[in-house]
């Protein structure tokens, strides 16, 4: 298909990890379907992607996480200075510069960016709400931070316009625009094996974080084994609750009916969303998570929080199921209705079709178009 071509775009991250590569590497493709050249900034995880392509121009920054207070404060300055350095290098080959992963905190950056009159797009692929439900003590800067830069964008990127609402973006309304660089490979997240002969297993893939309601669905387990001792649960992921959810699970005597397989390749994701019967995502706090989609494709009903914009596409009872708050008793409540469904083969059947119609390639690249058309 073609597109319609912008000479030159920047694109700039925090470094990233792991978990949010994928992320990075959608909206990098769609960028690059839409320019000649990126100039792109980024780090860690970020800096392989397209990394031997003529048209990407690519500036990596290195970042080491610190467990001090006092060295993680320094370092993430030095980082801005660094990536600010980057830009001033650079900074004539891209009228329109998109900030994404980072984007809330990168102050330093954004303000050297308008200095020198170029326009500011900020991506949010998240609010700083969801530290607030990490208990992070640096939630209030981060907010101080998101705020001064949300005034200073050109125009604000969400997923959804829920978010407006949600994450307190109303007097910004005149600028923000909605699109996402969510785009499944259905060739590779699709349906496999056959719903109804899949067992009793249930899954929960991500960061096992305070703000992703993890310890909430943990210690709704006992009473869903009670209703149902035939029920498994398959974690993927990992995070700083490793040990305190292992402790708990010992001491509830219920270790044998939960598996953890750690972090796994993006690749081999639809083999294990296959084999769920349901995944649950219980967060506080979301964007648009890849991950719902992801199962959905493979034709795993959902269980999810109200979040974000997965109501956009978790519609309860016909793609899936909503529950109305992330309490265990809410979490167990909510698994048995949705387990006990007669329509739970109807539901699998429609989460295929819903993400096939909405998340295509070319329907996120037509998304980005529009966007970036305003900005020119």
């Amino acid at each position: 298909m073609d597109y319609k071509r912008y000479t030159h775009i920047g694109l700039i991250t925090s470094p990233i990890s792991l978990a949010n590569r994928n992320q990075l590497a959608n909206l990098a493709s769609i960028l690059y379907s839409i320019s000649d050249s990126i100039f792109f900034i980024t780090g860690n995880a970020g800096t392989n992607i397209f990394e031997n392509d003529k048209k990407v121009h690519l500036y990596p920054v290195k970042y080491t996480i610190q467990k001090n207070t006092f060295l993680k404060i320094v370092a993430y300055m030095l980082l801005q200075f660094r990536i600010s350095w980057k830009f001033l290098k650079i900074k004539d080959n891209a009228e329109v510069w998109i900030f994404f992963h980072g984007s809330g905190t990168l102050l330093i950056p954004i303000l050297t960016a308008k200095l020198f009159r170029k326009k500011v797009i900020l991506m949010l692929p998240g609010s700083s709400k969801a530290l607030k439900y990490a208990k992070d003590p640096f939630y209030m800067v981060v907010k101080t931070l998101e705020c001064i830069n949300l005034l200073l964008a050109d125009k604000i990127i969400i997923y959804s316009n829920i978010l407006i609402g949600e994450w307190g973006l109303e007097k910004y309304h005149y600028k923000i625009s909605i699109a996402h660089e969510h785009f499944l490979d259905f060739s590779t997240f699709s349906l496999t094996s056959e719903y109804k002969e899949r067992q009793n297993l249930i899954g929960y893939v991500g960061r096992l974080s305070e703000e992703k309601g993890i310890l909430n669905l943990i210690k709704a387990i006992p009473e869903i084994i009670k209703w149902n001792n035939n029920i498994k649960f398959l974690i993927i992921g990992d995070g700083k609750l490793r040990n305190e959810i292992e402790a708990y699970l010992i001491e509830n005597d219920i270790l044998d009916y939960v598996i953890f397989s750690g972090w796994v390749p993006h690749d081999e994701l639809p083999k294990y969303f296959n084999q769920m019967k349901l995944m649950i995502l219980p967060s506080y706090s979301e964007g648009l998570p890849n991950v719902i989609l992801e199962a959905m494709a493979c034709g795993t009903p959902v269980l999810a929080t109200s979040v974000g914009a997965v109501p956009d596409f978790v519609k309860d009872g016909k793609t899936g199921f909503i529950i109305e708050t992330n309490s265990p008793e809410s979490i167990f409540r909510n698994i048995t209705r949705a387990m006990e469904s007669p329509i739970l083969n109807e539901i699998s059947t429609n989460t295929v079709l819903k993400v096939r119609s909405e998340f295509s390639y070319d329907s996120a690249v037509k998304n980005y178009e529009r966007v970036l058309y305003s900005c020119y």
